[in-house]
């Protein structure tokens, strides 16, 4: 077993905890249960009634638990939430997320903010998705351009 880092991180191979207050987690695999860390770099994370600010693997599970940013090739999120989740496939169950990116979502009874995505199965309610976040843009542009048009011509 590694001691843990000067400034708190905690390198393994396997990292198991019940524990909260884990700063930085680098390991091969990574179990949190009913605590939390502020960053995890992993191949596997699994998280069961947790919380984890920061993430980086290959492959990240969250059941009853949340994420404040997951960057990862296989996301799955079930009955929990995400701030921000960037992943090449991502499972979502009776989820949460306030920003999605990824190349199929596979989307069951969850909400997401915004959606970004190459291909979505399942049923999901979301409030912007990519077309609606290109017009809302454009809109957002095409107003902002005749306030400082506006503006331009008041100085002159």
């Amino acid at each position: 077993m590694n001691p843990p880092f000067a400034n708190g991180a905690q390198s393994r191979s396997s990292f198991n905890a019940q524990a909260n207050g884990h700063e930085h987690v680098e390991a091969d695999q990574v179990t949190i249960k009913q605590g939390s860390a502020q960053s995890v770099d992993a191949r596997e994370v699994v998280a069961k009634q947790s919380g984890i600010q920061t993430v980086h693997a290959e492959q990240v599970e969250i059941r009853m638990g949340g994420a404040g940013q997951v960057t990862a090739s296989s996301f799955r999120l079930e009955q929990g939430g995400v701030g921000l989740a960037h992943a090449e496939t991502a499972e979502l169950e009776n989820a949460r997320a306030a920003l999605l990116v990824t190349r199929h979502a596979d989307v069951q009874q969850s909400r997401v903010l915004l959606l970004v995505a190459g291909q979505v199965s399942g049923e999901v309610q979301t409030l912007l998705d990519s077309r609606l976040a290109v017009l809302a843009g454009a809109a957002f542009g095409f107003v902002l351009g005749l306030f400082m048009l506006m503006a331009g011509r008041r100085r002159a």
